[in-house]
């Protein structure tokens, strides 16, 4: 890849200018750092654009990078992918964003590449959900966490991940492996050149909007600069990786999921997530991989993987979003994908709202399904606040499993929020619920009669700040965090709430805060 190293050039403001404590001004910052590049290159003839800042006690921009082409400079003096690289504060031992990792880490993203995300569950105990992968299970997101790609935990050497290299065209179309039946498949090491697969891609399904959604699985050892180091520093020989598509949002195959696995009491093994006899199964998703043996062929180490593919796919979609109020049942198709009949057992709603939705006829139950035949479900949405769950398929008497994900996207018309609306608060001084998840909230609200009225409900994020937060006088002194009934648009698992007097964030809909009631006077 042929790149140019254009000349430093000082502008004529100072950090603090552009960025303080009251204001980041990143746009004007932009505009005049590449009106001051313009005079060094024809900047049309770059398809790639990072701009990198030094040192500065006064501020600096901070890492980032977009992934689509887009103009900047005051006069457009720039069309292409573009990056910012702030070179880090005071302290001699903070550079900021000016490591290999980082600078790799937000120059992928103009490549589309999103992010890795670690997930560490206990041996044995897989997220039945893939959608709610942290409902009901013992698994938990450790954020850009995974070693061994840039695209998460970046201040290491830049190595991106086999994954991305194949979506930006950068391995050869027999290095990449669709996995199309069960059997014996050999994956060479990932991170050195050579000939043979590097990436094996294991189909789960189609997602939203036609999203294709895969296992992926990579072999890793301690050979090249970059995994030597680290494999060193982990006490290691080598790793077979495992991860998923991330399966929300749209056609697009953004953010990854990659699994390591705990110890039964909760501490990271100091061994691979996927060890040679260590199976990895799936029970919802009916298959499982493991690593038969690993050796050495001419210079390159190679892994043997044993892949077992389900028995069963789920037509059209492996997701059934419910989006709309015309959008009140789908149709769930079930193909026999094996050789030999089987039959369902039995149709069980499971995870985060298992009464949310419903099975509206049984017309598979008890029915011999044969090879490459069909049978279908229909499933219907019963509630109209927003839903997670999925539908839990028994085959031959629980001999494996397979689900459907559903999702119900919330039908109720939010309150419009009126700031010169009286309101009745809840005494925050001697009543209000503690430590309870966003859905009790909810109930609790509702259910409250209190004060002579049971007209009660969870209020706005507008509310809450308008009352605690943007006021002179704040109604109350908030120590704790409160419960709103706003959701981000588009995410089943968060809603706002406030941190004290000043903060307010969206958090996952499972955490514990509390919940002080409103009522419209």
């Amino acid at each position: 890849m042929e790149s140019d190293v254009l000349d430093w050039v000082e502008l004529d403001k100072e950090a603090d200018e552009y960025f303080s404590a009251d204001n980041y001004d990143n746009e004007k910052y932009h505009d005049d750092a590449i009106a001051a590049i313009s005079n060094l290159a024809d900047l049309a003839s770059y398809d790639r654009l990072i701009l990198m800042g030094s040192r500065s006690e006064r501020g600096n921009p901070g890492c980032y990078a977009y992934q689509t082409k887009r103009y900047v400079g005051p006069d457009n003096h720039y069309f292409g992918y573009f990056a910012v690289m702030g070179g880090g504060g005071l302290d001699d031992d903070v550079v900021g964003c000016l490591t290999p990792g980082r600078i790799a880490h937000e120059y992928g993203h103009t490549f589309g590449f999103g992010h890795i995300f670690e997930t560490d569950c206990a041996i044995g105990d897989l997220p039945q959900s893939l959608i709610d992968r942290h409902f009901d299970n013992s698994c938990q997101n450790k954020g850009y966490w995974e070693t061994y790609d840039t695209m998460s935990f970046d201040v290491n050497y830049p190595l991106y991940s086999t994954i991305w290299r194949s979506e930006a065209g950068w391995l050869e179309d027999d290095q990449v492996t669709v996995v199309s039946e069960s059997g014996l498949y050999t994956l060479t090491q990932a991170s050195l050149s050579s000939s043979g697969t590097k990436l094996l891609k294991i189909p789960i399904g189609q997602g939203l909007e036609g999203k294709q959604l895969y296992y992926y699985v990579e072999y890793r050892k301690k050979l090249g600069g970059f995994d030597e180091e680290e494999f060193i520093a982990k006490s290691q020989e080598y790793e077979v990786l495992v991860r998923h598509t991330d399966f929300n949002g749209g056609i697009e195959n953004k953010d990854k999921i990659t699994y390591g696995y705990e110890t039964a009491e909760g501490i990271r093994e100091a061994i691979t997530p996927l060890d040679v006899g260590q199976d990895f199964v799936d029970t919802y998703r009916n298959l499982s991989f493991r690593v038969e043996r690993l050796y050495e062929d001419q210079e390159m180490s190679v892994a043997d993987i044993r892949v077992s593919l389900p028995a069963l796919t789920i037509l059209p979609s492996y997701v059934y979003r419910f989006s709309a109020n015309d959008d009140q049942e789908q149709t769930v198709t079930l193909k026999n994908t094996s050789d030999d009949s089987w039959v369902v057992s039995s149709l069980t709603m499971k995870g985060r709202h298992p009464n949310a939705f419903a099975v509206s006829n049984e017309n598979c139950i008890d029915q011999p399904i044969m090879p490459q035949d069909k049978c279908e479900i229909n499933v219907s949405r019963v509630r109209d606040t927003a839903s997670l769950g999925f539908l839990a398929i028994s085959i031959n008497d629980g001999e494996f499993l397979h689900a459907a994900e559903l999702m119900g996207e919330s039908l109720l018309i939010e309150t419009e929020f009126d700031p010169n609306a009286p309101l009745e608060w809840q005494d925050y001084t001697s009543q209000y619920a503690k430590d309870i998840n966003w859905e009790d909230a909810v109930a609790y609200c509702h259910d409250l009669s209190f004060n002579s009225h049971d007209d009660w409900r969870l209020p706005l994020i507008e509310e809450l700040r308008a009352a605690f937060q943007q006021s002179s006088t704040p109604l109350y002194n908030i120590t704790t965090q409160l419960w709103s009934i706003s959701e981000p648009a588009g995410n089943l698992y968060n809603a706002y709430y406030i941190d004290g007097n000043e903060a307010w964030y969206n958090g996952d809909k499972l955490q514990k805060y509390n919940a002080l009631c409103v009522r419209s006077q």
